[in-house]
């Protein structure tokens, strides 16, 4: 996330990177990926401000 590369990429320049918590989104069951798609509807909603 230090490199040049990375600070060009425009998503980086306009604020648009989402960090995930990887424990959160790698269970590929339901209910699991209910609640990822509520935690990132949530962080698209808020800019990512969380």
């Amino acid at each position: 996330m230090k490199s040049a590369l990375w600070q060009t990429l425009p998503a980086v320049k306009n604020n648009r990177v989402y960090r995930l918590d990887i424990d959160q989104f790698a269970a590929g069951d339901l209910i699991s990926m209910e609640k990822q798609l509520e935690l990132q509807t949530e962080m698209l909603l808020s800019g990512g401000k969380k």
